[in-house]
């Protein structure tokens, strides 16, 4: 199920575009799952923004949809071991 938020649109330099959307959290501001690219971004309260390489639909529809977006996220994405990129920090 995707969310029906406000989108917000990043792009920098070398990156590619995402659509993001805001989340109830204390932790992550937005997040965001490329189907084509399998790049899932999260967009921290403190500006960084990150992307996160070859994640499956499956777990960025499971961190999207959680309860605690940001225990899952840890959980799933951080500890996943996925390569990541910082894009904005």
């Amino acid at each position: 199920m995707r969310p029906t938020w406000t989108k917000l649109t990043t792009r920098c330099i070398g990156a590619p575009m995402l659509t993001y959307f805001p989340v109830s959290s204390s932790y992550v501001k937005a997040l965001a799952w490329d189907e084509e690219t399998e790049i899932f971004g999260v967009i921290f309260h403190n500006g960084h923004e990150y992307h996160y390489s070859h994640v499956p639909e499956w777990i960025a529809k499971e961190v999207m949809g959680a309860k605690s977006v940001g225990t899952s996220f840890d959980r799933l994405i951080k500890r996943g071991g996925y390569a990541y990129k910082v894009v904005r920090s």
